[in-house]
């Protein structure tokens, strides 16, 4: 395993097929990568009101966001500090407690242990042997960014503000409060593809031409730009106009907006990607299920309440079909054919193009060096990932 990071960040050489197929891998990323980054958990509007609760599973953990009375959203691991049941299998509203299925202990929305019923016998609420534990349930460091709320499951990745700064920086610091969107642009979709083919597919536009006809005619590959963020994000941009310029009544946009026919689309790891219009923020979070599957879920947010108007609900609709749903349908389609060809012994990390694929080595480089990091710390990686915009010629 790492003489093959070793050779992406010495050589760049790509990944081979093991690392999409590999059971051990693939525990090994949620462990190294996964769980030592600010990962994206879920969206504040899953826990906005007092008495909400939401699971979710992210790295292979059981989570649990909450709302309690103080209204701050919380993270939990969602299992019961008795037996280790999962407590909660489905989002819920109004809720004061919650309470195990097994032996009914009982907890409030911030963590705290309420009842242990006939714990030391029948009639018996109180067991002598647990004085003096704590056994409220355990609370993973959680940030509300935006519409995201991020979770750091190790809890050693430093501050949000110091992960999402260069972030907001590169957008241009949108206003991320403006951002409204409703049920009809959430969807969940399962994906037979690695995680990180979604990722490599994402960051590239070489693939447009063949695998988005549609969107070539509007955003064709040659306008397109790679983004190489050192060691905290890398993306491309294009054009915007011909993508969700075109309305009539046209969509609002983000207030002091300075390029209406540009945007960008950024993956931030571990597993958030966003796409920044001017009139659009486009979001897949991703959650790694096993080497060969991944769930992704794809919401459409709008710029502030005016954007949610009935007369725009056809705009909201396209947007939502055409640029949303149907490319990424097609990403799907690809990438779950590119998930067949890693099962090859033939394949052996492929080729790069320089003049297109910077990106999807610079992915690759970034968790090759943070892989690295954790399994071997004696090694030391080459210098510091690029920084750059790379234009086609």
């Amino acid at each position: 395993m790492e003489e093959s990071y070793k050779l992406v960040l010495d050589n760049s050489r790509g990944l081979p097929g093991g690392f999409y197929t590999s059971d051990e891998i693939f525990t090994a990323e949620l462990v190294h990568f996964m769980s030592k980054n600010w990962a994206c958990a879920g969206l504040a509007r899953d826990v906005s009101e007092t008495g909400d609760i939401s699971p979710v599973t992210l790295a292979g953990q059981p989570l649990v966001m909450t709302c309690a009375e103080d209204g701050n959203i919380r993270t939990f691991h969602n299992v019961c500090r008795h037996r280790g049941t999962v407590l909660s299998r489905e989002a819920k509203h109004n809720q004061a407690r919650i309470v195990c299925p097994n032996h009914a202990w009982t907890y409030a929305l911030d963590g705290a242990l309420l009842a242990t019923p006939h714990a030391g016998g029948a009639g018996r609420h109180h067991c002598e042997s647990t004085d003096g534990e704590n056994l409220d349930l355990v609370e993973i460091p959680t940030a509300v960014w935006g519409p995201f709320v991020m979770v750091n499951l190790n809890g050693g990745a430093g501050r949000p503000e110091d992960a999402m700064g260069p972030i907001e920086d590169r957008l241009g610091n949108p206003d991320l409060g403006l951002l409204r969107t409703g049920p009809d642009y959430d969807v969940t979709l399962d994906v037979d593809a690695n995680w990180k083919l979604a990722v490599e597919n994402f960051v590239e536009s070489y693939h447009v031409p063949m695998v988005h006809p549609e969107l070539q005619r509007v955003n064709p590959m040659e306008d397109h730009y790679q983004i190489l963020g050192g060691d905290h994000y890398i993306g491309l941009g294009g054009r915007a106009d011909g993508v969700a310029g075109s309305f009539d009544p046209p969509l609002p946009v983000f207030p002091h907006c300075v390029n209406m026919d540009k945007y960008e689309a950024l993956y931030i790891a571990p597993n958030l990607m966003v796409t920044c219009l001017p009139n659009l923020f486009k979001v897949i979070i991703l959650h790694p299920l096993g080497p060969g599957r991944t769930r992704e879920r794809l919401v459409v947010f709008f710029i502030g309440d005016e954007a949610m108007r009935e007369d725009l609900s056809d705009a909201r609709a396209t947007v939502m079909r055409d640029w949303s749903l149907n490319v990424n349908d097609q990403d799907i389609g690809i990438i779950e054919k590119m998930q067949k060809g890693r099962s090859s012994t033939a394949f052996d990390g492929g080729r790069f193009m320089p003049k297109q694929e910077a990106t999807t080595l610079h992915f690759q480089k970034m968790l090759a060096k943070r892989m690295l990091k954790a399994l071997e710390p004696s090694y030391q990686p080459p210098a510091d990932l690029p920084v750059a915009n790379i234009y086609h010629d």
